[in-house]
């Protein structure tokens, strides 16, 4: 047996593979699936869905690195499991949204922000406060912000490409604090 396959048997990655859940494989099929869409071109498209995955891809470590570990009932991992479908569904429609109206696509990222919200409040119980200075997992200055570009996509005939470069500047400045916070531990 050489070095690293004891030191998976043994060492600090023995276990990993039982820490995968449910809803990681339900990530894994639904980033899966929407990769179809990505084509070999560059388009508004191609930067939409840019922005989608960087979207789920935080979504996905913030769960990991928020999620408490206590135990929980039976009606609390329902509600869980209820919630994290409804989020990668409303994800998997911004993958599919810039094929059928733009503007879907920031509806669908604000119902995103807000069902992250939602999920906050009622699975890991965070305070309303918390939630509204931005200390917990849902984003309220990002959903009022897509909700604002979701308006303005109707009324002003701008093309998308403005206004998803504008939800990468907004959506990186929001999340950095974020991520330098749990990049330094």
């Amino acid at each position: 047996m050489d070095k690293e396959s004891s030191s998976v048997q043994t060492g600090k990655y023995s276990g990993a593979i039982s820490k995968i859940s449910f809803t990681d494989l339900l990530y894994a099929v639904v980033i899966g699936d929407s990769w179809l869409q990505i084509r070999d071109v560059i388009s508004v498209k191609n930067y939409m869905l840019f922005l989608a995955y960087l979207m789920i891809f935080d979504d996905w470590i913030m769960y990991h690195v928020e999620v408490s570990d206590s135990k929980k009932s039976t009606g609390m991992y329902m509600a869980t499991y209820a919630m994290d479908v409804a989020i990668l569904v409303t994800w998997y429609l911004m993958t599919i949204a810039p094929s059928l109206y733009p503007p879907i696509f920031l509806g669908a990222i604000s119902l995103f922000f807000g069902l992250t919200m939602v999920w906050e409040l009622i699975i890991n119980r965070a305070k309303l406060g918390e939630l509204l200075r931005g200390e917990s997992l849902g984003d309220p200055y990002l959903l009022v912000f897509f909700l604002l570009l979701l308006i303005s996509s109707l009324l002003i005939p701008v093309p998308m490409f403005y206004y998803v470069s504008l939800g990468i500047v907004a959506f990186v400045l929001v999340k950095y604090r974020k991520w330098k916070t749990i990049a330094n531990g």
